[in-house]
């Protein structure tokens, strides 16, 4: 009962664990922020499909790059982008 409970958590810790990253689209320059949950690479030409987290866009991206940032990098960059965003009036 102990090594499933054991079990249990451990496999807990790793479901929760999320993987973070800055896609940059190689044809315009323009870069995008994403995790691990809705990050996909698809097909022989590893299509990237995802949900842009700044704009909450859908990006698919034939041609790109990526690069993996750690959670605090992520979330300052994320709450940077999002103040830059236009607001729109009441």
């Amino acid at each position: 009962m102990k090594t499933f409970a054991i079990l249990s958590m451990a496999v807990l810790m790793i479901a929760g664990c999320k993987t973070y990253y800055r896609v940059s689209d190689t044809d315009t320059g323009k870069t995008y922020l994403t995790d691990s949950d809705s990050f996909r690479q698809t097909g022989s030409n590893n299509v990237a499909t995802f949900e842009d987290k700044v704009t909450k866009a859908n990006v698919t991206l034939n041609s790109y790059e990526y690069r993996k940032m750690t959670e605090a990098e992520y979330n300052a960059d994320l709450a940077a982008r999002q103040s830059r965003l236009p607001t729109s009036p009441k």
